[in-house]
C-alpha cells in the first residue's frame, strides 16, 4: 500500500482549495462548500502533494499569499498528468444534526478502515487552549455564523470522565503544533478528542469516500 504521509502519495490540497476558489470565487481566507472536493476526486482527481506543495506552517492561518498565487498561475481542473491515481469511485453523505444514528454510523465506518470527513460550526474553544476534560472535549458552544471542515480518524469507548466516555478522534488542519502543549491533550499531534454529544450537537454533514 501506499504511504500516504509521503508527498507523492497524498493529494495536494493547495490545488483543491484554489481550484473550488476559482469555481465558487472569492480569495484565501474564505471557505469553500464540502462536497465539490468529493465531486473533483470522483470526476478528476487531483496532482500530488509533490507536485503543488504547501509549505508547513508554524500558525493555525492559511498562508493565503502562496494559495492565491496558485489559484492564479493555474489552469484547472486536469492540466497535471496521472491525476487519475487518486480517483476515487464514490462517495456517500449523512446528516449528523438531528440523526441519532450519526455516531454509531461514523464508528462502523471508522471500524470499516474509512476516515469519516465532516463540516459543521466551531467549537468556541478552539480559538483558545482547548478545554479537556479527562483528554475530552465535551463543549457544545459555537460560534455563530462559523464553518469548518475535519476529520474523524479513530473513536475510543473508554475515554473521557466516568459517566460519560467515549470519544472520536478529531484531525484538524491547524498542524501539528495544535493543540497547544498546555492542553495536555492525549491524542497524537494535530488531533484531539470530541465528546459523542459534541459532535452531534455542533455538526451538520458527513461524508465518506470509497474506492
Amino acid at each position: 500500500k501506499w504511504n500516504p504521509a509521503l508527498a507523492q502519495n497524498s493529494v495536494s490540497v493547495a490545488y483543491l482549495y484554489a481550484l473550488q476558489r476559482t469555481k465558487q470565487g472569492g480569495t484565501c481566507p474564505t471557505g469553500t462548500l464540502a462536497l465539490p472536493y468529493l465531486e473533483q476526486l470522483v470526476k478528476f482527481g487531483a496532482p500530488t502533494r509533490a507536485r503543488v506543495p504547501y509549505p508547513e506552517l508554524a500558525t493555525t492561518e492559511a498562508d493565503c499569499d502562496y494559495l492565491n498565487t496558485i489559484q492564479e498561475q493555474t489552469d484547472f481542473p486536469d492540466n497535471y498528468p496521472a491525476m487519475q491515481r487518486f480517483q476515487i469511485g464514490s462517495y456517500a453523505i449523512f446528516h449528523i444534526e438531528d440523526n441519532s444514528q450519526a455516531v454509531s454510523l461514523t464508528k462502523e465506518y471508522i471500524a470499516n478502515g474509512q476516515a469519516v470527513a465532516f463540516s459543521g460550526s466551531v467549537l468556541c474553544g478552539y480559538c483558545t487552549p482547548v478545554p479537556l476534560q479527562n483528554g475530552v472535549i465535551y463543549e457544545t458552544e459555537y460560534k455563530a455564523g462559523s464553518g469548518h471542515g475535519q476529520l474523524v480518524v479513530g473513536y475510543d469507548d473508554d475515554i473521557g470522565v466516568p459517566d460519560k466516555k467515549g470519544a472520536l478522534l478529531i484531525q484538524n488542519s491547524f498542524g501539528t503544533a495544535w493543540p497547544p502543549a498546555s492542553s495536555q491533550s492525549p491524542a497524537p499531534p494535530g488531533m484531539v478528542y470530541w465528546s459523542y454529544n459534541s459532535f452531534e450537537k455542533t455538526q451538520k454533514l458527513a461524508a465518506v469516500a470509497y474506492p
